[in-house]
């Protein structure tokens, strides 16, 4: 166990022995804890961060009984209602990409799908980038075409064969940590929160996969509350 005085020496003692010295450590995006273990450098002066981080614990098996104990029955029902909207529109499945092909497809769907979203709100495209689609490419496509498992898991739920949202995420030590996520602009389907049911069936995969945390990051947004 770490006390106040233990880190200020420490810190102290690194500054002492980088050349030049360190003048200020400015530590950011801390985790208040991590897998149970309080963060020791909470001791120190802080503040907290203007956003939470979101992450579903102790998961189960079967995946569709811990959806039933963890979201609420309101929620559950608009869930239900939603996803019966879509179906009305055409066959509805999830599907996780399993070969190369459909990995691009839905790295294709996805890099449209955040465009978009981007130029709505007048933001910059990071994933637009040539950088960003290497990057991507490199984690989540070619591992697949060498007939390994990828390092970026990419899901999809799709509506006749049209992918209509993306989430992807790595998994480590029985986590899934979702990376980024998109879906379609046509408000007939978004109206019905595709991203959200996705996120769901996604959950109740790794539930029943055996992992056990389900974590989404840092940054406020509805879904991730839910």
């Amino acid at each position: 166990t770490f006390t106040r005085a233990d880190i200020e020496a420490m810190m102290r003692e690194g500054a002492r022995g980088t050349p030049g010295g360190i003048d200020l450590f400015s530590l950011f995006n801390q985790p208040a804890d991590w897998e149970g273990a309080r963060n020791p450098l909470l001791q120190l002066p802080h503040w907290r961060s203007p956003a939470d981080g979101y992450k579903a614990t102790a998961l189960s098996a079967p995946g569709e009984r811990y959806l039933a104990a963890r979201y609420s029955h309101d929620t559950r029902k608009k869930l239900r209602r939603k996803e019966k909207r879509l179906c009305e529109l055409g066959a509805l499945r999830h599907l996780r990409a399993r070969d190369a092909d459909q990995a691009r497809m839905i790295l294709a769907a996805f890099t449209a799908q955040k465009s978009a979203r981007m130029k709505e709100k007048r933001l910059d495209d990071t994933f637009g980038s040539a950088a960003a689609r290497e990057f991507l490419a490199r984690v989540a496509i070619e591992p697949l075409e060498r007939g390994q498992e990828p390092a970026v898991e990419l899901h999809a739920l799709m509506l006749d064969g049209r992918v209509v949202a993306t989430l992807a995420g790595a998994r480590a030590g029985g986590r899934f940590s979702g990376m980024f996520n998109s879906f379609v602009a046509d408000a007939d389907i978004s109206r019905n929160s595709p991203g959200d049911l996705l996120v769901a069936k996604v959950l109740a995969e790794k539930c029943d996969e055996g992992l056990t945390t389900f974590d989404l990051g840092v940054g406020d947004a509805r879904y991730k509350r839910t």
